[in-house]
């Protein structure tokens, strides 16, 4: 199981929020808001940075996600935008200028602390920034060591297609029907307010929402989408002193709207097992249960013929050589074939939405019957495929070598790039041994979402 933390960072100890949201490979534990007690003392960035520090450490934190800058901007970026790249994609409020300025004004002893707590943050050998926007699923740490990354609340609202949460004035009803909105798209525990924290509920359900691109990285049940550039440190120069500019912000987006129904009914099989006292030998896979601690609870999440849930599927067909879709050559490929572009030089549908993290079922067969092959793992492309027009970041360009045996099984290189490329994958999971059978919707595109392919359950 792994954790992750999310700060909602206030101009004091009673407005910052804090949340703890805990997950199982694509599943969700639990959801603790309001997990730190933070200290009655003065609230410096010292002191903040060491609070959360010792909280992360004796919680097996795996990462931090703040909502506050990690630099000023950049002053030799051009343009009249005031603050960062990435509050200019996020649409903050609030402005980070170049050092020592903001906009509005009103603002800068709050953006001075931010500052200030990732530098106590980063200058420990704990704290590891989250610092490269292509690569949306992050290695576990050693020991002793967490992720910190930047967030807006506000932004993974709206790219959730929510109504973003108003300010502290709205009353619990309505802080309550938003937190319901929030669950139910993001298929989490129960996150609406109960109002036992008082005025911190809505800094608490904030931080849940900073929490989720933290889940997002290590492999929880959501995307992470960056916004804006990789922070640098600039040396100190006549009256300006070594400091970090610029940054990533990050957001989460939910999954597809059939994983997020399969991610709740496993809950809810959850659920009925505990219920039903199941013995452990009708049970086959162990999830800790936050609930009842020190208790583990054994249940089965697939039964025989069910898939993984993906995002997409991916037909193939014989029509071509099938060695494209063996072990082998998607092993050393590390792609699935595709093409960006149709014959009249449109981009394929589905291809420009790829994005890394998705997955992929890919199935085999013909006359609209198919069978599963593998699920794998879109991931960022070490050389994206990039024309005049336009980049796609999950696919690749295949190699040399592959190309003439590609000619001879009967596929063509991409008509408007005019050579061979793939969908950049990894994580494969066999599935060969599995019975299912796929019904192929009506139309020639190759890739289709998964909730096209089983528009009225959740699975086969």
């Amino acid at each position: 199981m792994k954790s992750v933390l999310g700060i909602d960072l206030g101009a004091s100890w009673q407005t910052t929020g804090s949340a703890v949201l805990s997950f199982e490979k694509r599943d969700w534990v639990a959801c603790t808001p309001g997990a730190i007690v933070w200290p009655e003392s003065a609230c410096t960035p010292a002191l903040f940075a060491a609070t959360i520090i010792r909280f992360a450490l004796e919680n097996n934190i795996g990462a931090i996600s703040l909502d506050g800058p990690q630099g000023w901007r950049d002053p030799e970026v051009s343009g009249n935008f005031v603050g960062r790249d990435c509050e200019r994609l996020a649409r903050t409020p609030g402005k980070t200028g170049t050092f020592g300025n903001s906009k509005p004004g009103s603002w800068l002893a709050w953006i001075q602390f931010s500052i200030l707590a990732y530098e106590r943050l980063l200058a420990t050998p704990n704290a590891v920034l989250v610092n490269n926007p292509d690569d949306p699923c992050l290695l576990p740490l050693p020991d002793r060591k967490f992720y910190v990354l930047e967030c807006f609340p506000t932004s993974t609202w709206r790219r959730a297609g929510l109504k973003s949460l108003p300010g502290h004035n709205i009353d619990l009803a309505t802080m309550q029907a938003f937190a319901r909105e929030l669950q139910a798209t993001f298929c989490l525990p129960d996150v609406v307010p109960t109002g036992a924290h008082g005025n911190a509920e809505h800094d608490n359900l904030q931080a849940i929402v900073a929490a989720l691109p933290a889940a997002a990285l290590l492999g929880g049940p959501c995307r992470a989408y960056p916004c804006g550039v990789p922070s640098r440190v600039l040396p100190a120069m006549d009256s300006v002193p070594m400091h970090r500019v610029e940054g990533i912000i990050w957001d989460a987006e939910p999954m597809s709207a059939a994983t997020c129904r399969a991610t709740r009914n496993k809950a809810e099989s959850i659920r009925s097992v505990l219920s039903s006292k199941a013995t452990a030998k009708e049970l086959s896979t162990t999830i800790p249960m936050l609930a009842r601690p020190g208790v583990e609870v054994r249940v089965r999440l697939f039964e025989d013929g069910e898939l993984p849930e993906c995002d997409f599927v991916y037909f193939a067909t014989p029509s071509c050589g099938s060695f494209t879709i063996t072990a082998e050559f998607v092993d050393s490929a590390g792609a699935i074939i595709a093409h960006a572009y149709n014959n009249v030089g449109l981009r394929m549908p589905l291809i420009q939405h790829l994005r890394p993290g998705h997955r992929i079922l890919l199935v085999y067969g013909s006359d609209g019957m198919y069978s599963p092959v593998f699920s794998c793992r879109v991931c960022a492309s070490l050389e994206p495929v990039r024309t005049s027009r336009h980049t796609f970041d999950a696919l690749c360009y295949l190699a040399d070598p592959f190309h003439e045996r590609l000619r001879a099984e009967g596929y063509a290189p991409d008509p408007v790039i005019q050579r061979f490329i793939g969908i950049s994958i990894d994580s494969l999971q066999d599935l060969r041994d599995n019975k299912c059978k796929i019904n192929k919707p009506k139309g020639n595109n190759t890739l289709r979402r998964w909730d096209e392919v089983f528009p009225h359950n959740d699975g086969p």
